[in-house]
């Protein structure tokens, strides 16, 4: 959480580097730890509450293809923190003004949550 805060702070500063921060998590997101992938969900729900526009659109595919593999992981806790995104009121304007891109990436992955073991997801 220290080093999250550290990272959003710098962000605010210096919004130029949202980019290649972002790009880093994504290049090292867990891939079979679902409590860290929970964390890196986090991180990246609190980096995405402080950036604007022209940076969310440059993170927008790979940021949306990596939450595609959340929503359709079988670790139900996963699956759910990212379907939480959508409660983010600010992170929903970004992909609402977006839909022509992010809803290709991900309809597939929220039709396949459909039938997802947790009956919750």
């Amino acid at each position: 959480p220290q080093l999250a805060y550290c990272v959003v702070q710098f962000l605010e500063k210096d919004n130029s580097l949202t980019e290649s921060v972002l790009v880093g998590l994504l290049k090292f997101w867990p891939k079979v730890h679902s409590s860290k992938e929970v964390m890196f969900l986090n991180e990246m729900e609190e980096i995405l509450d402080v950036i604007d526009m022209p940076e969310f659109q440059k993170i927008m595919r790979p940021f949306f293809k990596q939450m595609a593999k959340c929503v359709s992981s079988s670790h139900f806790q996963v699956a759910e923190r990212a379907l939480y995104f959508w409660n983010n009121d600010y992170i929903l304007t970004m992909i609402t003004q977006n839909v022509e891109v992010i809803l290709p990436i991900m309809f597939p992955a929220l039709y396949r949550a459909k039938q997802h073991w947790n009956k919750t997801i």
